[in-house]
C-alpha cells in the first residue's frame, strides 16, 4: 500500500473524486481513507496541521498497515524567488526548525535532517514536464508555526538551504525512516516568497490540528481587513491542488511498478 499524507481536508478533496473508497476511519486525530486507484492500494491520511499531529498519524498508520511507500504531499510555501503558485517542489532533504521566533530575528535550524528517495526525482520532473507544470528540486523545512508573511519566508529561506516550508514533512520522514519505509516529499506551492497572507490574524487551530471555526470567526471579525488575503490563499491553494492532482496518480501508478 502507498500512503499519501496531507494536513487538511480541503487538500484531500480533489483526490477523493478519483479513487474507489474501500474504508474510512479515524485513528487519534487523523482521518484515514483506504482506497484503490487503477488496481493500486492506497491510503489517504489527513494528519491535521503540525509536527505532533503528523508524527502521531505516521506512527499509527505504519504500526497497523502494510505500507510500502510514503508520499508527503499537499501545499507548501515558497522560500526562494522564482518558485510560483502551482509549481511542484520535490525535496532532497527535509530540515527542521522548532525555533522560529516571531518576536526576534532568531531562527535555529535543527542538526537532524532526513534525505528523501532521490531515485524518483527524475520521474516526478518528467511527469511535470509532460503536464507543463514548473518543477523545482531542493530542500524542504518543517516549522512549528504558520509562516505566511513575506518577511518571515524571506528570512527562513536565507538562513536555511530550503526552497519550501510546511509544518508536517519532517515528522512523516522521521517515522518513515524509523520504520524502514521509503518516502518522498512532493508538494505544490500555495504562496510565493513575496506573498503577505497574515494567516495569524485570521485563523486559530484546535489542539488536534483542525481549524477552530468559532475562534477563527472571532479573529476574522476583529481583523476584517485581512480577509482578502485569506480569499487569495483559498484561490491559490486550489491552483496548487490542481497541479498536484494532475501528476500524483500517474506517479502512484509508476511507483506501484517499482516497489
Amino acid at each position: 500500500m502507498i500512503a499519501l499524507f496531507f494536513a487538511l481536508k480541503n487538500e484531500i478533496g480533489r483526490f477523493k473524486k478519483k479513487i474507489d473508497i474501500i474504508n474510512e476511519y479515524k485513528v487519534g486525530s487523523s482521518n484515514i481513507t483506504e482506497a484503490r486507484f487503477d488496481g493500486v492500494n492506497i491510503a489517504l491520511v489527513q494528519t491535521g496541521v503540525g509536527i505532533k499531529n503528523a508524527k502521531d498519524a505516521a506512527d499509527n498508520i505504519l504500526k497497523d498497515n502494510n505500507i510500502k511507500f510514503i508520499i508527503s504531499s499537499g501545499i507548501a510555501g515558497a522560500l526562494k524567488d522564482g518558485i510560483e503558485v502551482g509549481d511542484v517542489v520535490y525535496s532532497n532533504n527535509v530540515l527542521l526548525s522548532t525555533k522560529v521566533d516571531d518576536t526576534s530575528e532568531e531562527i535555529i535550524i535543527d542538526d537532524n535532517k532526513y534525505g528523501s528517495n532521490q531515485e524518483y526525482s527524475k520521474l516526478v520532473e518528467n511527469l511535470c514536464k509532460d503536464e507543463e507544470i514548473p518543477f523545482h528540486i531542493g530542500d524542504a523545512i518543517t516549522v512549528n508555526r504558520v509562516i505566511s508573511n513575506a518577511s518571515e519566508k524571506d528570512k527562513l529561506g536565507k538562513v536555511s538551504s530550503a526552497i519550501s516550508v510546511d509544518m508536517e514533512t519532517f515528522s512523516i520522514a522521521e517515522s518513515a525512516v524509523n520504520n524502514n519505509v521509503p518516502f518522498i516529499c512532493v508538494r505544490s506551492i500555495s504562496d510565493d516568497v513575496k506573498s503577505d497572507l497574515h494567516l495569524d490574524k485570521l485563523s486559530e487551530m484546535t489542539e488536534d490540528g483542525k481549524i477552530d471555526i468559532t475562534k477563527s470567526g472571532v479573529k476574522a471579525i476583529k481583523n476584517a481587513q485581512y480577509i482578502p488575503h485569506l480569499l487569495k490563499l483559498k484561490k491559490q491553494a486550489a491552483i496548487a491542488s490542481n497541479s498536484l492532482s494532475r501528476i500524483i496518480f500517474i506517479l502512484i501508478k509508476e511507483l506501484s511498478n517499482k516497489i
